[in-house]
């Protein structure tokens, strides 16, 4: 008798799994040989697309075990705890066992189960029930074919062949909330509310590193021409170069322009360089003298990417603690102020401030152990760094004073750090305003983006008044801050230095224009 081969359940992930890959060009053949399923299965699947991901995008998940088993003591928690976390899904909220944990426990006391423990134990259970593999499910680690990731570092050496780790570099781009507060803090006691709005004034940042340590100048995309707080700055001299469009997206004729400064870089260094990047259409293929792009697999970015690895994570805890101090500041000096209304006084020329503060801290070291947990071998001195670390966490602790994880509240900075994990930052197609020059239409855009910025005074400070106000400022840290007085008499140093320059080469100018004329 022929034996009969039982047909393999595919969960509604991996029937999502599976449209995603045939939209990709994937035959149902070889997605059917991949998945050891037959092929009328995935085709059945693939006609079936728009339900299936219209259920996906829903929070559906019609996966939950099924088998009949004795009702639980707290089934009543476990059922609160699922409808509390399909709605968070829905909302893109992180979520992590951590945090399902203290959910539980929670609803256990409005339920009135004084003896529920939500222990390990329980997680995996409640994990199990309903199918959750893993629970935090943003971002596209899901959809990450571990045959690509391992193919991909076995090629590596021969892509790097040639390159020194000072010479291998990634570039990413990453969304930032730069003024988002926390999800649940601000919150009095006994208020009911399950937390505030939190603002969704965004920005791209594009981030470059290389295996050695060496970080580039951040690229920041920002959605006004001409932000009112960069009046009178330089934006050049705070660390970051700016453009901007109506999305705050990467796009490809921003990137491109990115790349040829790069490369006209490079080449003034006398310099060849190896850029690793994502596969997208914002990213387009380039021919340049001294830098060589190569673009990762698809859908790899979680695995494969150096910035993705640990790098931006670390930008963001560093950019998001000094926003906690800010704003704790901000509290203890006005007790009648709201979130929101805090949340205003922050602005854009705030936010680059404390993201060159973030990308100067980072240390080399991390650099390039998330380049080795992606697979990268560095040679550094004598030894040689092939092996990844030893644990999957690379980023840099940051350590929270008593004030600032109070206004965390329940989240913890690692989550803080995450609510702008899946923003995009690329667009499919060209944006109106793609570089940093001005037009009658980008100025009525600059004051609609920036109707909440603090209107920030113009006032003209020679190099006197500021020396001035320098020397104010140690009397004030002679008196209540004694650890700032050499900070502050080094900054009073450096403007009385910065002045003598400039008037040292506005005389020479002055003499050779001069002499030029006799």
């Amino acid at each position: 008798m022929a034996s009969t081969k039982k047909r393999k359940y595919l969960t509604l992930e991996n029937r999502v799994t599976v449209v995603n890959r045939h939209k990709k060009g994937e035959t149902a053949i070889a997605i059917a040989k991949s998945l050891d399923v037959g092929k009328s299965q995935i085709q059945r699947i693939i006609q079936d697309k728009e339900n299936i991901l219209k259920r996906w995008e829903s929070g559906d998940n019609a996966d939950r075990m099924r088998s009949k088993r004795q009702k639980s003591t707290y089934s009543d928690v476990n059922e609160k705890v699922w409808d509390w976390f399909l709605a968070a899904r829905k909302k893109n909220f992180p979520i992590t066992g951590r945090l399902i944990q203290e959910k539980a426990l929670m609803l256990s006391v409005e339920l009135g189960h004084d003896n529920f423990v939500a222990s390990n134990g329980w997680l995996d259970r409640w994990l199990k029930r309903n199918n959750v593999k893993n629970a935090c499910l943003s971002g596209d680690r899901g959809e990450v074919n571990e045959e690509v990731v391992e193919d991909w570092k076995k090629r590596l050496p021969t892509l790097c062949d040639g390159y020194e780790p000072c010479d291998i570099f990634n570039a990413d781009e990453s969304g930032f909330f730069y003024r988002a507060l926390p999800n649940k803090s601000m919150v009095e006691k006994g208020d009911d509310r399950a937390g505030v709005k939190t603002s969704k004034d965004r920005v791209t940042v594009l981030f470059a590193v290389s295996a050695a340590g060496e970080k580039l100048k951040p690229l920041l995309i920002g959605r006004s021409a001409k932000p009112r707080c960069f009046q009178g700055q330089d934006v050049g001299t705070l660390g970051v170069d700016y453009h901007h469009n109506k999305r705050a997206w990467m796009t490809a004729a921003m990137f491109t322009q990115w790349a040829n400064k790069l490369n006209n870089k490079m080449r003034i260094q006398k310099r060849k360089i190896l850029v690793f990047v994502d596969n997208c259409s914002a990213h387009p293929p380039l021919s340049l003298s001294n830098v060589q792009f190569k673009f990762l697999p698809p859908n790899t970015t979680s695995k494969l990417q150096p910035c993705d690895a640990g790098v931006i994570q670390t930008v963001k805890l560093i950019y998001r603690k000094q926003l906690l101090r800010h704003l704790l500041f901000l509290m203890e000096e006005d007790s009648t102020a709201t979130g929101p209304e805090i949340a205003k006084t922050i602005n854009l020329l705030d936010a680059v401030l404390w993201l060159k503060k973030a990308w100067t801290s980072l240390q080399a070291e991390t650099i390039q152990k998330c380049f080795l947990k992606c697979g990268f071998s560095l040679a550094r001195g004598e030894g040689d760094l092939s092996a990844a670390p030893d644990s999957d966490q690379v980023t840099e602790q940051v350590d929270l004073d008593v004030g600032e994880q109070r206004l965390l509240g329940d989240m913890t900075i690692e989550e803080f750090c995450a609510m702008d994990d899946d923003l995009q930052v690329a667009a499919d197609f060209e944006l109106d305003t793609p570089s940093t020059s001005q037009t009658a239409e980008d100025e009525d855009t600059a004051l609609d983006d920036d109707e909440d910025d603090e209107q920030m005074e113009e006032e003209t400070i020679d190099f006197k008044t500021a020396s001035s106000y320098a020397q104010k400022l140690t009397l004030f840290a002679l008196k209540h801050a004694p650890e700032l007085v050499d900070t502050i008499d080094n900054v009073k140093h450096d403007i009385e230095a910065v002045c003598l320059r400039k008037r040292s080469s506005a005389t020479q100018t002055t003499l050779f224009s001069f002499l030029k004329k006799i």
